[in-house]
């Protein structure tokens, strides 16, 4: 036999059921706003907090030139980092920073720039064993890194760079 359905049972089906809407409709709504109200790691570390000036500098840095140790915590860092790595014995290096430079400024991003031949013999060794890759790229090349993991990266050759830097004029 089936039991009989009462008011006073419909009654507490409906309390019931009225209680978990709520508190679906309040884990969304919570949900929403912590979602709104977290940074993006896509997009906060790529733009700078400067602003444009009236025209673009040479003499001025726009680019942020790091250490090994700064580079370490960026590679294994949670957001996206753009790092920009050069050796001053290249013969495009000049170029090459001209290019980060100039990217810096007009794209508005956060360029970090490492030089090879700052770094100490252990931290070169280092720098070349985090990663296979970079024993195997030439000397002038962007990298995106995640959680010591490569996204991107971006080689450029003498012609390359003598077209983009023109691309700024």
């Amino acid at each position: 036999m089936a039991k009989r359905v009462t008011k006073k049972r419909l009654s507490r089906k409906n309390f019931f059921l009225t209680f978990l809407i709520i508190c679906l409709i309040a884990l969304n709504i919570y949900t929403f706003y912590k979602y709104q109200n977290k940074k993006g790691d896509e997009c906060t570390p790529c733009l700078t907090d400067t602003k444009l000036d009236a025209e673009y500098n040479a003499d001025k840095k726009y680019y942020k030139e790091i250490k090994f140790s700064e580079f370490k915590k960026l590679y294994n860092g949670k957001s996206i980092a753009t790092i920009a790595v050069t050796d001053n014995s290249s013969q495009t290096h000049d170029m090459f920073v001209e290019y980060i430079n100039k990217k810096a400024y007009y794209e508005r991003t956060n360029i970090n720039l490492i030089e090879l031949s700052k770094l100490s013999k252990k931290n070169e060794v280092a720098f070349f064993n985090l990663n296979e890759r970079f024993s195997k790229l030439e000397s002038d090349y962007i990298i995106l890194v995640r959680d010591g993991i490569i996204v991107s990266v971006i080689e450029f050759s003498r012609n390359d760079l003598n077209s983009l830097v023109e691309l700024y004029k």
